[in-house]
C-alpha cells in the first residue's frame, strides 16, 4: 500500500503541532511554577528543590529579591537578600565589608538558645531562636584575596515558627549548604565544601548539667557546679554557660558566660574590643589569628549577673574580679576553641595568661 505524500505531510504537521502545543503548555506552566520563580531570586543561587520543599503555602508564593549595594568587594555577583514566603536568605562576602546583614540574623549576646554545629565538614550552625529556625555557614574561597571578601557568608531563616521538628532544621541545613555550593559555582569561588547533610544533632538541653557531665565547649571547666554549652564542632559561634547547681531563687543568676566568635560574628565593638586582649568593667576578652575566612577570633567572658564588675575605676559594691578558677576556665575555653578551628594560640589578658 502506498501513502500519498500530502498525507505524510499532513500527519507530520499535525504531530509537530501537538509537540509544539505540548511544549508551549509545559513551558507556560514551568514559568509560572514555584520552582521556576524561586530559581530566579538571589542571583539564581538557591537550591530550588530543597528551598521549595521548605516553603509554607507554596501555592500562594510571595517573593522578595534585593541586590545589596556593597561596594567593598570585587565580586559583582554578590550580595543578595531574598525571601520566599517564610524562607529568608542572605548571600554575602565573608569579610571586607562592615554592612553585612547576616550577623543581624543571630544575636551573639544571646546565650539562651545555643547553636548546633552543622558537621559534615561545614563551618556553620543551626539554632532555634525567637520562634524561628536559623542557620549560617562560612565557605572559604582559596582563590580570593581580601578585596573579594575571603569567602562566602550565607544565612537562612525559616520564620514559620510552628514547625519544631528536628527534621526541619536538617532541611534548613541543606538549603543553607546547597546555597553555599551554588554561590561558589556562580561566583568562581574555589572552595572545598562539606558533604550532604542527612541529619542534625538535637538542640542542646535548656537546663544545665552537672559539670562532671559537661561535654563540648564546657569540657574540663572547674569554676562552677553546672554547665551548658555548644557541641564541639566547626561552628563560628560557640558558648559555654557556667552556673550554680540550683538557680538562686529570686535573685540574679550567678555564673559566667564564655563566648567564641569567628568570621563575621567576631567584628570588634567600636572603642571597646580593639585591643587584642584585656579586661574592663564586666568583660574580659582575648583574640586569636585564624586562617582565611575565620579572620580574627574573639573570646569573651562576661557575668550572668549584670551587676557584677571585674574591674572598676571607682569604688563599687559590684566589684567582683574573676576568681583564679574562672580565669583558668576562660583560658581553657579560648585555647580549646582556637585549636578546634585551626587558629593560632589566643592572646590572653595578663590576668588569665598564667
Amino acid at each position: 500500500m502506498r501513502w500519498r505524500h500530502d498525507t505524510w505531510v499532513k500527519r507530520g504537521g499535525l504531530a509537530l503541532a501537538v509537540v509544539v502545543l505540548f511544549s508551549g503548555g509545559y513551558l507556560w506552566f514551568w514559568l509560572r511554577s514555584a520552582e521556576h520563580r524561586v530559581s530566579q531570586i538571589c542571583g539564581g543561587m538557591l537550591p530550588v528543590d530543597d528551598t521549595v520543599g521548605m516553603i509554607f503555602g507554596v501555592d500562594d508564593l510571595k517573593l522578595e529579591n534585593k541586590k545589596l549595594n556593597i561596594t567593598s568587594t570585587e565580586v559583582p555577583e554578590l550580595s543578595w537578600r531574598c525571601k520566599a514566603n517564610n524562607i529568608w536568605v542572605t548571600i554575602e562576602p565573608a569579610t571586607g565589608t562592615e554592612d553585612t546583614l547576616g550577623p543581624s540574623s543571630f544575636s551573639s549576646s544571646n546565650h539562651e538558645h545555643l547553636p548546633v554545629p552543622l558537621g559534615s565538614g561545614w563551618t556553620g550552625f543551626v539554632l532555634r531562636d525567637d520562634g524561628s529556625d536559623k542557620g549560617a555557614v562560612l565557605l572559604d574561597c582559596r582563590n580570593w584575596a581580601g578585596d573579594k571578601g575571603e569567602g562566602l557568608f550565607i544565612t537562612v531563616r525559616d520564620s514559620y515558627g510552628a514547625d519544631t521538628r528536628l527534621e526541619n532544621r536538617a532541611d534548613l541545613a541543606r538549603v543553607l549548604t546547597g546555597t553555599a555550593r551554588r554561590a561558589a559555582e556562580k561566583t568562581g569561588c574555589d572552595a572545598e565544601p562539606g558533604s550532604t547533610i542527612d541529619r542534625i544533632a538535637p538542640l542542646p538541653p535548656e537546663a544545665p548539667r552537672r559539670l562532671s557531665e559537661a561535654t563540648g565547649t564546657c569540657q574540663g571547666m572547674t569554676s562552677q557546679p553546672s554547665a551548658r554549652g555548644t557541641a564541639a564542632g566547626g561552628s563560628p559561634a560557640e558558648y559555654c554557660v557556667l552556673g550554680p547547681e540550683v538557680p538562686q531563687g529570686g535573685g540574679p543568676e550567678q555564673g559566667l558566660v564564655l563566648t567564641a566568635m569567628y568570621g563575621p560574628y567576631a567584628v570588634p565593638i567600636p572603642g571597646f574590643l580593639k585591643e587584642p586582649a584585656g579586661i574592663r568593667g564586666d568583660s574580659m576578652w582575648a583574640s586569636a589569628t585564624c586562617k582565611d575566612v575565620l579572620g580574627t577570633a574573639r573570646y569573651l567572658a562576661s557575668p550572668q549577673d549584670e551587676r557584677r564588675l571585674f574591674t572598676s575605676e571607682e569604688n563599687s559594691s559590684a566589684l567582683e574580679p574573676l576568681t583564679d578558677a574562672e580565669l583558668a576556665d576562660f583560658a581553657r575555653f579560648a585555647e580549646a576553641s582556637a585549636a578546634r578551628h585551626g587558629c593560632e594560640a589566643p592572646v590572653l589578658p595578663p590576668a588569665a595568661d598564667a
